[in-house]
């Protein structure tokens, strides 16, 4: 094959680009190799007993064939690119059970099939700057997983400042393309969460705690946002925080001109705060979908606990489900309580063929409140929804963030079938009773 040139670049670390080949289905033809920066040697096999030095060493032997398996020992790795490395199956860079390698940034682009597990990746003060992700994937990768990721601007903010956030703090992952899983990593002390622009993918399982911006934004065609958890939001300058927003841009470019088709936010908790006392506690938006059309979403069995008005709204709709979900006020103070509601369109355009089922929350498209226009329910089909009055009548203990149902809820075996999911927040199925519950949870 044509081999292409690589660089080296020199800082406190290397840039180290990869060099892949096609292979054959894993069997007797894949192969394990081990790096050690600690103990290892470049000039050795590669083999357990004989681990290699750097990462460099694997790009420049250019040995990687498609199923192969790089793991890797304790230590630091620096900055790792992959750039236009197209593999035929997937080859995997792991981190050995028990080791915890360590990289500046990780940067992949114009590649596929490539899955990183178990790697840890704080930047501290390398190169960034304020818009870059510690983690990029881009719009020419495909087939990308990122699993067990320990990802964080910095590890210690006890002593952070506002100002510390805004100089410091750095966004989590970007990713576009088209089939890129994101799968239980953890990002902590982080910009915005996750941006999503990949088309045909999935986002599962993270914990994004500690956030200065947005926790996820939903930007894509198609890719499913599940099981996620997203708290403590810190408000330290004029973004409009939210747990998960999306907004769509059209042809020209804009905010709002288009459409964003087919996402499921499923199973998510959005916890505005963990700690009352909590230093630049924000006020969340929940789930912030203002500037549509969004066209066939789900959104279920998340659970939002937040002290702003907007828990799920959705502005500009076709065809959206929001059904299940269990949004609740931590506290009395302004704004809030939290909302549940589907309006028109910025310019008017009111929604259509959507539903509002089986949620529980402080209200319900507040039809002629200040934020919205009058009418606002044309278009949106109410059914078995519970208003918030008391929550000590409707959840097991709101006051340890327990919003099952009591023992004698309002929500028990009280929601539509119809429109139910199959399962509830914990997978457990629907109904267990004699009939379904309001709500996240479905309880005996």
């Amino acid at each position: 094959m044509h081999h292409k040139s690589f660089s080296i670049r020199s800082i406190s670390a290397v840039i180290l680009v990869l060099f892949v080949t096609g292979g054959s289905s894993r069997g007797a033809q894949a192969k394990d190799y081990f790096v050690d920066p600690e103990s290892g040697n470049d000039s050795q096999t590669g083999s357990q007993a004989e681990p290699w030095r750097t990462l460099w060493a694997v790009g420049k032997k250019d040995i990687l064939k498609a199923k192969d398996i790089v793991y890797l020992r304790n230590g630091h790795y620096g900055y790792l690119t992959i750039h236009n490395r197209r593999n035929v199956a997937t080859i995997t860079i792991a981190a050995l059970a028990g080791h915890t390698p360590q990289f500046r940034t990780i940067k992949i682009s114009g590649s596929s099939f490539w899955h990183l597990r178990g790697l840890t990746v704080i930047p501290v003060q390398g190169p960034l700057k304020p818009k870059d992700a510690i983690v990029a994937i881009n719009r020419n990768s495909d087939n990308i997983v990122i699993e067990g990721f320990d990802i964080q601007s910095h590890p210690d903010i006890s002593n952070w400042q506002a100002n510390d956030w805004i100089d410091k703090a750095r966004s989590g992952i970007t990713a576009t393309g088209k089939r890129i899983t994101l799968k239980n990593n953890r990002l902590k002390n982080v910009r915005h969460g996750i941006a999503m622009h990949a088309y045909h993918s999935l986002v599962v399982g993270n914990i994004i705690e500690n956030f200065s911006g947005d926790g996820i934004r939903a930007l894509s065609n198609h890719t499913t946002f599940r099981h996620n958890t997203i708290k403590n939001c810190y408000n330290v300058d004029g973004n409009h925080d939210d747990g998960i927003q999306s907004y769509a841009r059209g042809p020209d470019g804009k905010v709002g001109t288009g459409e964003i088709v087919g996402v499921v936010i499923s199973g998510n908790r959005i916890i505005n705060y963990e700690d009352p006392d909590q230093p630049f506690r924000c006020t969340l938006q929940g789930i912030g979908l203002f500037d549509g059309t969004f066209v066939d979403w789900r959104i279920e069995n998340n659970v939002i606990i937040t002290d702003h008005w907007h828990g799920i709204t959705v502005m500009g709709a076709r065809n959206v489900r929001v059904v299940n979900n269990t949004v609740m006020d931590p506290n009395q103070l302004r704004p809030g309580p939290p909302w549940i509601t589907i309006t028109r369109h910025k310019d008017g355009t009111p929604p259509q063929s959507s539903v509002i089922a089986n949620n529980i929350a402080a209200s319900f498209n507040p039809d002629g409140n200040k934020h919205f226009p009058a009418n606002s329910l044309t278009g949106v089909a109410m059914i078995n929804n519970l208003t918030v009055t008391d929550p000590d009548q409707i959840f097991r203990d709101w006051r340890k963030m327990d919003l099952s149902p009591g023992p004698k809820s309002a929500a028990l075996d009280q929601g539509s079938a119809n429109f139910a999911p199959l399962v509830d927040i914990r997978g457990s199925q629907r109904p267990i009773g004699s009939g379904v519950d309001i709500g996240a949870f479905e309880s005996k």
